[in-house]
C-alpha cells in the first residue's frame, strides 16, 4: 500500500490551483473525490479490514430479487384480494377510490404482510444467529436472501413508517433482536438480529448500521447499554460495544471488538495503513431525565399513534384523486373501470394523460400539506425533553420527508429543490444546488447563493440524546460546497467559499472560515488562507458593498442658523469614520489606511494627540515600552528613547500624521453630535448585509451628515477631568493643584516642598515621580482604596512573553516590595494590593521609582479620605483605624481621575445600551476604544484570585495602541465578513451597560471564531516582537531600565539646593540600583556573572561608570 504524502495540519496553500491531498483519514469507499484517492490499496484489503462480505454465487443473488419479488407478490395479493373484494363494485364511488388510495399509498396494508413474511422466512429457514460460531456457505446464501427481502420497498416504507414507535420496536423484537423500554429506534442496517442488543431508553439516528461478523466470518455480538444515544451514519463492527450513558457521533465507526466505557462519548473514525485507528472517547456528562415513567410511556403512545396515522396528511391527496376518478367514472357511465376509453381533443387515450396529472397534482398537494403544517407547527429551535410533543412531531414531519424521497431526488439540482425548502421554512437561495438527504428541522437553515450539496450530505440541525432534544441553525454562506456523504452538524457555519471533503463531518458549533478546506471525522483542516488575505479580503468586500451604492446615495448640508436653511448636495460617503484624532483614533486610521478603506477622522479641536497635547504635563512620560506605544507596529516609527517624553511624543504623533497623508482625511473643529446604526433590513442571512451608519457633525454652525460602513470611536478616557473641591480648601496657604497640565515650573512648585497627592491612578504616580524628582522633600500619597504599582521589568515581561502566568510575575512583585520595605495585602492596612488583585479598582501602572523613593523613606502611604483642609494642612480620616490625622504640607495636588469616558459616548450615541468588548449595541459598525479602567465597580471583588494567577495573559499589556489596533482590525473583519461570522465572534464576549471596557471584559480570542482569534492573537505577537526585537532579554532591559532608574535618582540630588532634604547621597545610588536589579535576576534566574562578561553596559552601570557620566552631565561634583 503506498500513502499518499503528508500534509502539515494546518496548512496554508499559496497556489489558488494547487491540489491538496491528505492521508490519515478514513476514504468514502468508491468515492471519487481526491481525497478518497489518496490511499491506493488493494480493494479486497479494503473492503476486508472494514466490513466483511460474503461471496455469494451469481445464481444466488439471482434468486435473491426473485425471490424478493415473490415475497412481495404475496403481500401484494392480499391487497389486490381486498380491493377488489371491497372496493371494485359495479360502479365506483368516491368512498372506494378513497379506499383503494389507502391500500396503494398507505404503508401498512402492504408492508405488514410483508414484514410478518420476513419473520416467518428468518425463523423457518435461518432461525437463530448464534454467537461465537463461523458462517457457512448455506447460511450465507440464506442470510443474502433475508438481506434482499430487507431491501424491498415495502419493507422500507413500514420501517419509516413505524420508526421511533412501538410497532418497530416490536418487529425487531419479532426477528430475535433484544430492545429495551423507550428506545427510540430507526430503521438500522442489520441482518444479524439475534446479535444485538439494546438498553432502556436509547436513541437512534438514521441509517446506523451494524454488522456482527468479523473479517473472518465469526459471529459476534453487539450491543448498546441504557441512556444512550448513537447518531446518524455510526457503524458498529463485530464485538463492538457501547456502555451506559454513552454518545457516537456522526459518521463514527467502531472496530471490531471496541468498546465504548461507560459515561463517555466517542467521535472520529481514522483508516491507516490498512487498519481501523480507535476513535477517540472522553467523559460524557451524565443527564438527569426530566420526565417520569409514565410521560415516557405517553409519549411512546403518541409515536405510535403517529405511525398508525400517517396517513393523515395524504388525505388531501386521496380527495383529489378521488374526487377526480369519480368524476370521470361519471361522465362516462356504464364503462366501468375504462377510463383510459376517455379521449380529448388531441386524440390521446385520456387514461394515461388522467393518471399522469392526478399523480402530479397529487404529489404538489401532498407537499403543500406538509409544508403547510410544517409552518403551522412550532419551530424546532431550543433545547427540549427527548420525550416531548415536539419530538413526535419532530419524528412525524421526519417520516413524511423520507417517504416523499423519491420524489425529492427528481428534483435534486434543480431550484424546485430550494423552492421545496424555502416553503418548508428555510432560507435557501434558488441559485444553490441540493443534492442533500432529507430532514425536517429546517428552522433557521441558511443555504447561499451558488452553494453546492453533494450527493445524500446530511445537515443535522439536532442533537438527541436518551434525555434531551437540542435544536440548532446551521449556517452555509455563498459558494460553499459539501462533499458525498458529509455531514454538518448543529449550530455550525460554513464560510464563503469553503468546502468539506465527502464522508466528512464538521463538528457542532464549529465555523469553517472563507475558503477553508476540511476533511474528515471530525472535520480537519486542509487548506486556510493566511491571516493576511483574511483581513484583506474582509476590506475589499468593504470597499466592494460600499461603492455598490455610492453612485445613488447623496446627503444634505443643513445650516443649523436662520429659518430658510440652504439645502446642497453633498456626495459625500466614506468606509470608515473615525472619530477623535488621539492615539487610539490615529493608529486606527493607519490600519484603516493600510488595508485600502476609505476613511475620515473626524476631531473636535484644533489639534491632534488627544490628551498628549491637552492635559500631559511637560514631565510627562509615557508609562510602558516605548515598542508597545509605536503608532504603527514597524521599526519606522521607534522612539528614540524608551518611555518617551511628552515632547517625543507629539513630536513622533506630527511626523506620523504628516508622512502617512493623515492629515488629507481629516477634518478639524469636526464636533460629533450624533450617530445613527442602521442594522440590515435583508432577511436573507446568507448575504453580506451589515447595515450603515450615520455620523451628525457640526463645523462652523454647519450641520454636516457622513454616511459610512463604520464608526471608530476614539474619544479617549482622559477627556474630561475630575475637578472636586475640599472642604476649607479655600484657605489652604499652599498651591492646589489638578497636577495634569498645571503645574507650572516644576523645579519652583516642587523643591523644598511637603507634597500631598490625592489618588492612587496613574496620574498620582506621575506627579509622585515628579515632585520627588524635582526637590520635594517628601511625598504623601493619600488614597480611599486599593492600588497597585508594577515595577516595569514586569510589565517588559508582559509585554514580550507568551507562555507565563500571572504567579510567576506575582514573584517578582512580591519580592520588589519586599525589597522596598512595602507590605502586600487587600485592605486598609496594607501599603499596596497584591499582583492583579480582584479586589483592586485603579488601573495598576509600571514606576521603578515608587520602590525606590519608598525604600528611600520619601514617600508615606495613607488610606483614607479628605475630610478638611487648613491653610498649612490637610486632615485625613484613615480607614484603618477610623481616627483622623493632620498631615502638614506645602502643596495639593488632586490626582483624582477623569470624568467616565462613556458619557461621551451617550451624549453621540444616545442609542446606546450594550457593549460587548468593544462593540457597542451588539454591532459590528461601532466600536468604542480608550485607554481600559482595571476593575469596574460593580466587578470589584469579583473571582477567584488563585484563577487569576493561574491564568496565562493573551493581551498582554493592554496598551492604547495596540487595543486600538486590535479593535480596528477586529472591526474590518467583521464588517469584511457575513453576519453570521460577527454573531460567533460576540457569542464568547459577556455583555455590559457601561460603554466603557475593563481588563477582565477584554476578549482576544473567541472559541467558535478561529481564524479572527488567530488574527488578533499575530497582532500582538508582532507588538511583542518588537519589544523583543529592541531589548531581546530580561537582563538587557534591566540593563536599560537601570540607567534610568540612577539618572532619575541623580536629577533628584541636582534640583535639591538643600544637600539634605535629598535623602541620600551619590553612594546610595549604585546600591539601590544594584539592589532593585538583583531581586529581578533572582526571581527570573538570571546569572548577573555571566552577565557582567557578557554585556559590559551592565558592568559600567554596576562599577558606578554610569554615575560618573550623570555627574558630568549635571556638572555636580562628589
Amino acid at each position: 500500500m503506498s500513502v499518499g504524502p503528508s500534509l502539515p495540519n494546518p496548512t496554508r496553500k499559496s497556489d489558488p490551483y494547487q491540489v491538496t491531498v491528505v492521508e490519515d483519514v478514513l476514504p468514502g469507499y468508491q468515492s471519487t473525490s481526491r481525497l478518497g484517492q489518496t490511499l491506493q490499496m488493494d480493494v479486497d484489503d479494503c473492503v476486508d479490514s472494514l466490513v466483511w462480505t460474503p461471496a455469494i454465487p451469481i445464481i444466488a443473488q439471482i434468486y435473491g430479487v426473485v425471490f424478493m419479488a415473490l415475497m412481495q407478490g404475496v403481500a401484494m395479493d392480499l391487497v389486490l384480494f381486498i380491493m377488489y373484494y371491497f372496493f371494485v363494485p359495479a360502479e365506483p364511488t368516491f368512498w372506494t377510490w378513497m379506499g383503494r388510495c389507502f391500500l396503494f399509498f398507505s404503508p401498512w396494508p402492504m408492508g405488514i404482510p410483508y414484514a410478518l413474511l420476513m419473520v416467518l422466512y428468518k425463523w423457518t429457514f435461518i432461525g437463530r444467529f448464534q454467537a461465537g460460531t463461523i458462517s457457512s456457505p448455506s447460511l450465507d446464501i440464506r442470510r443474502w436472501l433475508l438481506r434482499c427481502m430487507c431491501q424491498s420497498r415495502l419493507q422500507t416504507s413500514f420501517e419509516v413508517a413505524g420508526a421511533s414507535s412501538e410497532i418497530l420496536n416490536t418487529w425487531y423484537r419479532l426477528m430475535g433482536m433484544k430492545v429495551g423500554w423507550n428506545v427510540q429506534l430507526m430503521p438500522l442496517n442489520l441482518v444479524e438480529y439475534d446479535l444485538f442488543s439494546v438498553g432502556d431508553n436509547v436513541a437512534f439516528g438514521g441509517q446506523v448500521f451494524v454488522c456482527c461478523r468479523t473479517a473472518d466470518g465469526l459471529q459476534e455480538n453487539c450491543s448498546i447499554g441504557s441512556y444512550s444515544a448513537i447518531t446518524n451514519s455510526a457503524g458498529m463492527l463485530a464485538g463492538s460495544s457501547i456502555g451506559d450513558n454513552c454518545l457516537v457521533g456522526n459518521l463514527t465507526l467502531l472496530p471490531p471488538g471496541f468498546s465504548v466505557p461507560n459515561d463517555s462519548k466517542c467521535v472520529g473514525t481514522k483508516y491507516l495503513y490498512g487498519s481501523l485507528l480507535d476513535p477517540v472517547t472522553f467523559a460524557n456528562v451524565k443527564e438527569e431525565s426530566q420526565t417520569t415513567k409514565l410521560q415516557s410511556n405517553v409519549i411512546g403512545a403518541l409515536h405510535m399513534l403517529g405511525s398508525l396515522f400517517i396517513d393523515a396528511v395524504y388525505l388531501p391527496e386521496f380527495v383529489l384523486v378521488s374526487e377526480v376518478f369519480t368524476a370521470v367514472q361519471e361522465v362516462n357511465h356504464g364503462k366501468i373501470n375504462q377510463t383510459h376509453l376517455v379521449h380529448n381533443p388531441l386524440k390521446v387515450y385520456g387514461g394515461y394523460l388522467l393518471i399522469w396529472g392526478t399523480v402530479i397534482a397529487a404529489t404538489v398537494v401532498t407537499n403543500l400539506t406538509i409544508c403547510l403544517v410544517k409552518r403551522l407547527t412550532p419551530k424546532f429551535l431550543g433545547t427540549h425533553k427527548r420525550d416531548s410533543f415536539l419530538f413526535v412531531l419532530f419524528i412525524w414531519l421526519t417520516k413524511h420527508q423520507m417517504n416523499m424521497e423519491q420524489w425529492s431526488f427528481i428534483f435534486n439540482g434543480t431550484p424546485v429543490q430550494s423552492f421545496f425548502y424555502r416553503l418548508l421554512g428555510a432560507r435557501v437561495s434558488l441559485s444553490s444546488r441540493l443534492f442533500m438527504r432529507f430532514f425536517a428541522d429546517l428552522d433557521g437553515l441558511v443555504i447561499g447563493e451558488k452553494a453546492i450539496l453533494s450527493y445524500d450530505c446530511y445537515l443535522e440541525q439536532h442533537k438527541k440524546t436518551s434525555c434531551s432534544l437540542e435544536f440548532g441553525p446551521i449556517t452555509i454562506l455563498k459558494n460553499t460546497i459539501i462533499g458525498q456523504r458529509s455531514i454538518a452538524l448543529k449550530d455550525s457555519t460554513l464560510g464563503y467559499g469553503s468546502q468539506v471533503y465527502p464522508l466528512s463531518a464538521v463538528p457542532p458549533k464549529e465555523m469553517l472560515n472563507a475558503s477553508e478546506v476540511r476533511g474528515g471525522i471530525l472535520a480537519d483542516t486542509y487548506f486556510l488562507r493566511s491571516n493576511e488575505d483574511a483581513i484583506s479580503d474582509s476590506a475589499h468586500n468593504i470597499k466592494r458593498l460600499s461603492s455598490a451604492g455610492s453612485s445613488v446615495r447623496k446627503f444634505r448640508r443643513l445650516s443649523s442658523a436662520g429659518s430658510t436653511s440652504s439645502m446642497q448636495d453633498v456626495p459625500h460617503e466614506v468606509d470608515m469614520v473615525v472619530v477623535g484624532a488621539g492615539i487610539s483614533g490615529l493608529v486606527a486610521a493607519y490600519e484603516f489606511q493600510q488595508k485600502n478603506v476609505t476613511f475620515q477622522i473626524l476631531e473636535k479641536t484644533s489639534n491632534i494627540m488627544g490628551c498628549w497635547a491637552r492635559f500631559a504635563n511637560n514631565t510627562s512620560h509615557v508609562a510602558v515600552t516605548e515598542a508597545t506605544y509605536r503608532l504603527s507596529s514597524t521599526k519606522e516609527d521607534e522612539y528614540e528613547c524608551d518611555y518617551p517624553s511628552r515632547e517625543q511624543v507629539l513630536e513622533k504623533g506630527a511626523d506620523f500624521f504628516q508622512k502617512r497623508s493623515l492629515n488629507n482625511h481629516t477634518e478639524f473643529g469636526a464636533e460629533v453630535i450624533n450617530i445613527e446604526d442602521f442594522g440590515s433590513s435583508s432577511k436573507k442571512g446568507s448575504k453580506l448585509k451589515h447595515g450603515h451608519c450615520i455620523v451628525t457633525y457640526k463645523k462652523s454652525g454647519i450641520i454636516i451628515k457622513v454616511r459610512c460602513k463604520g464608526v471608530f470611536i476614539a474619544t479617549g478616557a482622559q477627556a474630561l477631568r475630575n475637578e472636586i473641591k475640599f472642604k476649607g480648601e479655600e484657605d489652604f496657604s499652599g498651591r492646589v493643584l489638578y497636577g495634569s497640565n498645571d503645574l507650572g515650573d516644576v523645579n519652583q512648585t516642587f523643591e523644598g516642598k511637603t507634597v500631598c497627592i490625592v489618588g492612587g491612578g496613574a496620574f498620582a504616580m506621575e506627579n509622585m515621580k515628579t515632585a520627588l524628582v524635582h526637590g520635594a522633600t517628601r511625598v504623601i500619597l493619600v488614597h480611599r482604596s486599593d492600588f497597585q504599582v508594577w515595577p516595569r521589568c514586569a510589565h517588559y515581561l508582559l509585554s514580550s512573553e507568551k507562555d507565563r502566568k500571572f504567579s510567576d510575575y506575582n514573584e517578582l512583585y512580591q519580592g520588589l516590595a519586599q525589597w522596598a520595605g512595602l507590605s502586600v495585602g487587600t485592605g486598609p492596612s496594607h501599603d499596596v494590593s497584591p499582583f492583579m488583585h480582584p479586589d483592586t479598582k485603579a488601573q495598576p501602572t509600571a514606576n521603578d521609582s515608587f520602590f525606590a523613593f519608598y525604600k528611600l523613606g520619601l514617600i508615606e502611604l495613607i488610606c483614607g479620605n479628605v475630610c478638611q483642609v487648613s491653610a498649612n494642612a490637610v486632615t485625613i480620616q484613615r480607614s484603618d483605624s477610623g481616627v483622623t490625622q493632620r498631615i502638614p504640607c506645602d502643596v495639593l495636588l488632586k490626582c483624582v481621575g477623569w470624568r467616565d469616558p462613556g458619557s461621551i459616548v451617550r451624549d453621540i450615541y444616545p442609542s446606546f445600551r450594550t457593549r460587548n468588548f468593544v462593540f457597542l449595541n451588539e454591532s459590528p459598525r461601532i466600536v468604542f476604544i480608550c485607554d481600559p479602567r482595571y476593575r469596574h465597580d460593580h466587578q470589584v471583588g469579583q473571582g477567584s484570585y488563585e484563577d487569576v494567577l493561574d491564568t496565562v495573559p493573551i493581551g498582554g499589556t493592554y496598551s492604547v495602541p495596540i487595543l486600538a489596533r486590535i479593535a480596528a482590525t477586529l472591526q474590518l473583519y467583521c464588517l469584511g465578513n457575513p453576519l453570521v461570522v460577527f454573531d460567533s465572534v460576540l457569542e464568547s464576549i459577556p455583555p455590559s451597560d457601561m460603554p466603557l471596557c475593563s481588563w477582565t471584559e477584554a476578549k482576544f480570542q473567541y472559541p467558535k471564531a478561529k481564524e479572527i482569534s488567530e488574527i488578533i492573537r499575530q497582532v500582538i505577537d508582532q507588538s511583542k516582537s518588537l519589544v523583543t526585537a529592541k531589548h531581546a532579554k530580561l537582563e538587557d532591559f534591566l540593563a536599560m531600565n537601570m540607567d534610568l532608574l540612577g539618572q532619575d535618582l541623580m536629577k533628584r540630588i541636582k534640583n535639591c539646593k538643600d544637600p539634605g532634604n535629598v535623602g541620600y547621597d551619590h553612594e546610595a545610588i549604585e546600591g539601590l540600583v544594584k539592589g532593585f536589579q538583583q531581586i529581578a535576576c533572582e526571581k527570573f534566574e538570571i546569572n548577573m556573572e555571566e552577565r557582567e562578561t557578557e554585556k559590559e553596559s551592565v558592568g559600567k552601570l554596576q562599577k558606578g561608570i554610569c554615575m560618573v557620566s550623570l555627574r558630568n552631565l549635571f556638572d555636580i561634583k562628589k
